[in-house]
């Protein structure tokens, strides 16, 4: 805020679980649509970090809790 930053540049190299936690909601979401959850919690994850493997493991956490959500044993298919 305090920088007059737009949403797509607000984002760091923080290694952080925060995004994460605040794409859970997505994750369940879009559980029966992969390709939309992995947009939108991939989107959401560039909010607060840009480094791409946090942004790819955040993604691939919420694709495992989508298939757990669809009811496949250990978020396997």
């Amino acid at each position: 805020m305090r920088q007059g930053l737009p949403w797509g540049q607000t984002g760091g190299h923080a290694d952080t679980t925060e995004a994460i936690e605040r794409t859970l909601a997505i994750a369940v979401r879009y559980a029966r649509h992969p390709a939309r959850l992995a947009t939108a919690v991939a989107a959401n994850t560039t909010l607060t970090q840009t480094d791409a493997t946090v942004v790819a493991l955040t993604v691939a956490f919420g694709a495992v809790l989508g298939m757990l959500v669809q009811g496949h044993p250990h978020g396997v298919a």
